[in-house]
């Protein structure tokens, strides 16, 4: 059996995030999974000061992810206070 690339290893952890109650949504930009964002909603966050939770910063950064971008939410789809961080993967 070979070992999984890097894309099947953070399309993995990207599904994953999508099954978790504190993640409100996870936007994949291409196939190549090397561009992402999460959104979380405060009123799922344990602490407000928070803007995405550690564990997650951590599984993304496993699978080859760096932040690139932070911003509160402008999407219609979600509140002005949701969290809303973007990963690159080189």
């Amino acid at each position: 059996m070979t070992d999984p690339t890097p894309e099947k290893i953070a399309g993995y952890v990207i599904d994953a995030l999508r099954h978790r109650d504190d993640i409100a949504h996870v936007s994949r930009y291409d196939y190549e999974n090397k561009r992402i964002d999460v959104i979380v909603e405060p009123d799922d966050l344990e602490h407000e000061e928070v803007l995405i939770p550690s564990e997650v910063l951590r599984q993304l950064s496993d699978a080859g992810f760096e932040p690139v971008s932070a911003h509160f939410g402008t999407d219609s789809k979600y509140s002005p206070e949701a969290r809303v961080m973007g990963f690159d993967r080189p």
